[in-house]
């Protein structure tokens, strides 16, 4: 039957070892009677898929995060990782575990939209404050995190070198005010430029990189006002 020849076939594509080979035309025979002859090209391949593409996005997002990579060297790695995974013989492995992935989301979402409904006060748990989200043993996770990435921020050195570097800043323009002749006054202000330019373009850079995104656009937020002040009060001492 054609059915049965397409699936042989993927069987060699996505299984090309005997020992791979052999689970794959087992798992497509534990479901060849669920819905056929669709129901088995589902499980082999539409689901498996699907959850080898989302681990590799988040394998890929956890490991590369805060470097440098393009969105195209992020795509070949991907693929790269994808292709290692079929000649590699491991995806028997992504079968059974999208099976029961799936279970599992649908088992989580179930319970997560039924919890919601009966505690935040129907419409699937829209009601209240944020919704289910809210309503489930674990709500209130936007704040807990958002509370967690200030604890982190003002914990990590990264507030530090950024407090550390304000305070010099904020020494240099007093010095450049209190200086006596233009060419002290000149030093003062090549100094302060300078050091604005590594912390915009050096010190914020390496704070994402080494911390993540979230630490550093908590530590952006919050020192931006300290920052467009000390530029403005820079732009006013060079005036006079």
């Amino acid at each position: 039957m054609a059915e049965l020849e397409i699936l042989e076939a993927l069987v060699g594509l996505f299984c090309p070892t005997n020992e791979a080979a052999s689970t794959c035309r087992e798992f497509i025979s534990n479901h060849s009677q669920v819905l056929p002859p669709i129901g088995p090209l589902f499980y082999f391949l539409l689901f498996p898929i699907v959850f080898t593409i989302l681990f590799i996005y988040i394998l890929s997002s956890t490991i590369l995060h805060g470097g440098n990579l393009t969105k195209g060297m992020r795509l070949l790695i991907g693929i790269s990782v994808f292709i290692f995974i079929i000649i590699s013989g491991w995806y028997p492995v992504m079968l059974v575990l999208s099976e029961f992935w799936f279970i599992m989301i649908i088992v989580l979402f179930g319970a997560w939209y039924f919890i919601g409904k009966h505690r935040g006060g129907g419409g699937g748990g829209s009601g209240g404050k944020g919704g289910a989200l809210y309503s489930l043993p674990f709500g209130g996770v936007v704040e807990y995190g958002k509370e967690r990435i200030k604890k982190l921020g003002a914990d990590t050195p990264a507030e530090r070198l950024v407090k550390s570097h304000i305070e010099i800043m904020e020494g240099v323009l007093t010095q450049m005010d209190g200086a006596k002749d233009d060419r002290a006054r000149s030093t003062f202000s090549e100094t302060f430029s300078k050091l604005m330019n590594q912390f915009e373009h050096e010190d914020l850079p390496e704070i994402e990189k080494t911390y993540g995104v979230a630490i550093h656009n908590y530590i952006a937020k919050k020192y931006r006002p300290t920052i467009e002040y000390l530029k403005r009060k820079f732009q006013e001492q060079r005036k006079k």
